[in-house]
C-alpha cells in the first residue's frame, strides 16, 4: 500500500465531502472545489485509483471504495480534531484554524495526536461530527496489514472487506482483537505469511489490504 502525498490526501477528502453533498462526483466538481485544473484532478484520480481508493470509468463519476471512504474519513477526523482544538483551546479564529488544520493534519505524529485527544477528552471538548472514542479507528498509527514489514505486530481493529471476501478472511482465522505478526513476505509482496497465536497462515495482498491493525 502506497502512502499518499498530502496533496492526494486533500483530493481524497474532497471527494468524500462532495459525495456527501452530491449524487455523483465528477472531476470538474473536484477541480472547482479545490481551485485546480482538471488535468491535475485527473492525475490525482489515477493515483487514487491505482491504490484502490476510488473507482472511475472513462468519463464517469468518481466513486470511493470502502477502503477509500475509510481513509477519507480518517483524514477528515484529523482535520476536525486539529481545527476544534485550535479554536477551543488556543482561541484561533475559525477561518485561520480551518486553513492551518489543512496543513497540520498531514504531519502530526502519533504522540502529539494522542496528547491532543487526551486533553480534549479531559476538558470535555468535542470534535465536530465525530466521537473522540473513534480515535483508535481513525489515527494513522492504525495501518493496513499489507503495510507491515516482517517482524511487525499489530492488533486487528477492522476488516474493511464485505461479503465473501470478509467471510474468507475471518474463516482463515483473522478476527478483530487478535494479535498478528508478519513472519514473511513474498518477493513481489504477495502473499504475506502471518502468525496468529500458535498457528501460521498466508493472506493474499488483496486480503491483507482489507485488514486494519493497530501497530504494537
Amino acid at each position: 500500500m502506497h502512502k499518499l502525498s498530502s496533496a492526494n490526501q486533500d483530493y481524497l477528502e474532497t471527494i468524500y465531502l462532495l459525495s456527501k453533498e452530491e449524487e455523483s462526483v465528477r472531476a470538474t466538481d473536484i477541480a472547482h472545489r479545490l481551485g485546480v485544473s482538471k488535468a491535475s484532478v485527473n492525475q490525482a484520480i489515477k493515483t487514487l485509483k491505482d491504490v484502490g481508493f476510488v473507482i472511475n470509468e472513462r468519463y464517469g463519476p468518481v466513486k470511493l471504495t470502502d477502503s477509500g471512504r475509510f481513509e477519507a474519513r480518517r483524514i477528515h477526523f484529523l482535520h476536525h480534531l486539529i481545527k476544534d482544538f485550535m479554536m477551543s483551546t488556543l482561541n484561533i479564529r475559525e477561518e485561520i484554524a480551518e486553513k492551518e488544520a489543512c496543513q497540520i493534519e498531514h504531519v502530526l505524529g502519533n504522540q502529539t495526536v494522542k496528547a491532543i485527544v487526551n486533553y480534549m477528552r479531559n476538558n470535555e471538548i468535542t470534535v465536530k461530527h465525530f466521537d473522540l472514542d473513534q480515535v483508535h479507528e481513525f489515527l494513522f498509527y492504525s495501518k493496513r496489514l499489507s503495510e507491515l514489514k516482517v517482524g511487525d505486530q499489530g492488533v486487528v481493529k477492522k476488516i474493511d472487506a464485505k461479503g465473501d471476501l470478509k467471510r474468507r478472511i475471518m474463516e482463515m482465522g483473522v478476527i478483530k482483537g487478535d494479535v498478528v505478526e508478519v513472519i514473511g513476505v513474498a518477493p513481489m509482496g504477495d502473499p504475506i505469511s502471518l502468525r496468529i497465536g500458535d498457528y501460521n497462515l498466508s493472506l493474499r495482498l488483496k486480503e491483507a489490504d482489507n485488514v486494519w491493525v493497530e501497530v504494537l
